[in-house]
């Protein structure tokens, strides 16, 4: 994907203000801020024109001229380091009025009042439900969704087969558990989606991005396929991790049973203790994989040894729903062993990375900016 300077701006105008992004967009802003140092620059500079101050402030005056002046007037006197053209500024001003006119109408709309960091259930008529939601239940054609702080379980109310797609979004610092209609437990790390049926007429199919810990439900006569973005998982009764984080790669670990592996080319036999990390643009690799470092994630820890460092930071960004910006791309490649630890602040993991690494790391809002020590 190329940078079009233009369109990440509206991008990142909306995320600063406090609107929410879809996946693709996430996914999108996630990778010109990865890839383009014209984008890390343009994020740095709009963050810091739109600060937290303006916006609070301008939401409790509700006084949308007052709010605009006051906006470029800030900009203008931060002169410091902005170069942030007096266009973006201007256009950031006039989407500040135009969210604060229409923000009180448009909370009426289940699209827009869905919160960003809310575990999101999505039926296949397209209603969408923040879980847990109120009670615990909610009712869904034929179905019932029985929904708390950790879990969902499917329960089939009626007789039809319900086959339409749900989905099942678990945002950035948050894990959660999907229960299906047959008993399989999907467990989901951070940053997920598992796209399914309420109920399973013959083969049971589903779809996962991200990463998640499967247990299936043992039947034979209706086997078990977990589809990912290059691959296909056949399964009749097993425990196993997919992980497809990585864009144009799927990682299977295999911890009880046995499962097949299929691409378009080749159709793999994977046995207990083996990952098959499947490539779009080469063939498949079975190795042995160590249960403590991959699995890591079920104990709410990460392991990593002697891993770059812009690994962990993916892992960072996943954990705490924050976004990296290196002042230079050679500075990701900084070696690192440690855990992440179910109880770690991202202030302590910062400080942990200034401490074993020739950097500086620093916490901005939801940012976390890795510059050279000086």
């Amino acid at each position: 994907m190329q940078y079009d300077e233009a369109s990440f701006f509206q991008l990142i105008k909306r995320k600063l203000l406090g609107y929410p992004l879809s996946l693709d967009e996430e996914k999108c802003v996630k990778d010109m801020l990865d890839r383009y140092a014209d984008a890390r620059k343009l994020y740095c500079d709009l963050q810091e024109a739109l600060s937290n101050e303006d916006v609070s402030e301008y939401f409790r005056t509700r006084d949308l001229q007052a709010g605009a002046a006051m906006i470029i007037e800030r900009s203008k006197s931060r002169t410091r380091k902005i170069r942030i053209r007096l266009a973006y500024v201007a256009a950031a001003s006039v989407l500040v009025i135009v969210a604060v006119a229409g923000f009180f109408l448009l909370r009426k709309s289940p699209d827009v009042a869905i919160n960003e960091n809310a575990v999101v259930f999505q039926s296949h008529t397209g209603e969408k439900y923040e879980l847990p939601a109120m009670g615990g239940r909610v009712k869904t054609g034929e179905a019932m969704l029985l929904a708390d702080s950790a879990s969902v379980k499917i329960v089939h109310t009626g007789s039809s087969d319900n086959a339409g797609t749900n989905i099942l979004i678990v945002p950035p610092g948050k894990r959660y558990t999907l229960i299906l209609a047959d008993g399989t437990t999907v467990r989901l790390n951070a940053a997920s989606r598992v796209e399914f049926p309420l109920v399973f007429s013959g083969t049971r199919q589903i779809r996962i991005e991200g990463e998640a810990h499967l247990n299936v439900r043992a039947s034979v006569e209706r086997p078990f396929i977990v589809h990912t973005p290059i691959s296909s998982i056949e399964i009749l009764g097993t425990e196993f991790n997919v992980n497809t984080y990585e864009p144009g790669i799927s990682r299977v670990a295999l911890t009880k049973g046995a499962l097949r592996v299929r691409t378009a080319k080749e159709s793999l036999l994977i046995s207990p203790g083996q990952e098959a990390i499947t490539y779009a643009d080469r063939r498949t690799e079975v190795h042995l994989f160590d249960s403590a470092v991959t699995l890591s994630w079920l104990h709410d820890e990460y392991i990593f040894n002697n891993e770059r460092l812009e690994n962990i930071m993916k892992i960072v960004q996943r954990r705490f729903g924050v976004y990296v910006v290196y002042q230079r791309p050679e500075l990701a490649n900084c070696v690192v062993a440690g855990v992440i630890t179910k109880d770690m602040t991202l202030r302590q993991f910062v400080d942990y990375i200034n401490s074993v690494c020739t950097l500086k790391a620093s916490v901005l809002k939801d940012t976390v900016l890795i510059n050279e020590k000086k």
